[in-house]
């Protein structure tokens, strides 16, 4: 895996660059995830060691730590505890559609287990939806 970030590091050495990458201005479409992974990439090539996670709670994590009652949850959602909030419902949709009783129609045993996988998913979804609420309400 290090032979794969060494050779993405020296193609990005070798690509034009009219400025430094914090001289450049974002333009309006600029993904902040993209510019997130940039930064962790230029800080593995330049130390050799991965970025370390922000106070153990993972990418975009609230100052609030995640409660246990929810750690199941995040996982279900495929997910590390703490993640945004529009990072959940776009997981929650993503699982959703791959994991549709609808897909299974033809194989009963399959369709009832993607029944149940639909209603996980959507029970953990409403329990951190609800906490995301109330959290804005407070």
């Amino acid at each position: 895996m290090d032979r794969l970030f060494d050779r993405l590091g020296e193609l990005l050495r070798g690509l034009p660059d009219e400025a430094p990458r914090e001289a450049r201005a974002p333009g309006p479409g600029v993904d902040p995830f993209l510019r997130e992974a940039e930064a962790e990439l230029e800080e593995y090539l330049r130390t050799g060691r991965p970025k370390p996670e922000r106070g153990g709670r993972g990418r975009g994590s609230s100052t609030t730590p995640t409660p246990e009652f929810l750690r199941p949850d995040y996982a279900n959602l495929e997910l590390d505890p703490g993640a945004p909030f529009e990072e959940v419902r776009r997981a929650h949709r993503r699982l959703l559609r791959r994991y549709h009783p609808d897909r299974y129609g033809r194989d009963p045993e399959k369709q009832a287990l993607a029944t149940q996988i639909t209603q996980r998913l959507n029970d953990s979804f409403r329990r951190i939806r609800d906490l995301a609420r109330r959290s804005a309400a407070d």
